[in-house]
């Protein structure tokens, strides 16, 4: 709290500062993770969720107005979006931690913004990821995945062996 109240004194607010960098990306990479303030508070997934919530023009602060387009905002990747990602086929392979299968999100973020976006650069990155992510916390479990009520379980690979956790 000591943070934000001094970022909004010094800058005249919070959404004042966050206005200060040209673009989500800016936004996320110098200010939230560079700003001691604040990087001490959010750790980068936390960061991406957060700057996604305040900047996508479908939500509710949207600091850069109602025409940013939509893939200029990170994706946030947790474990749940790369076991769906794994899962389905769309990632070929996947760092994972040895013996239990479980995905290694924070080193496949970057390289799976990149292949998103090679598929559909215009694409709401925040979108796809919030996607995958419900698909894996309501239907594809860890245990048992549920694949009849999956939207993906024509297309899928159904690689149950990859774990979020």
């Amino acid at each position: 709290m000591l943070a934000i109240n001094n970022l909004s004194y010094r800058f005249g607010g919070l959404i004042e500062y966050f206005k200060r960098y040209q673009d989500p990306f800016i936004l996320l990479n110098k200010g939230i993770l560079e700003e001691h303030l604040l990087s001490g508070l959010l750790y980068e997934k936390a960061a991406r969720l957060y700057v996604g919530w305040i900047t996508h023009p479908k939500l509710f602060v949207k600091i850069y107005g109602e025409n940013l387009p939509v893939n200029f905002i990170p994706m946030v990747v947790n474990g749940h979006v790369v076991k769906i990602l794994a899962r389905t086929g769309f990632l070929e392979s996947v760092n994972v931690e040895k013996e239990r299968m479980i995905v290694e999100a924070e080193k496949e973020r970057l390289r799976i913004e990149k292949e998103v976006r090679t598929i559909k650069s215009d694409g709401d990155m925040f979108s796809i990821d919030y996607g995958a992510f419900l698909i894996g916390v309501k239907c594809c479990h860890e245990e048992n995945p549920d694949c009849n009520r999956c939207p993906l379980n024509t297309i899928c690979l159904k690689n149950i062996m990859f774990r979020a956790y």
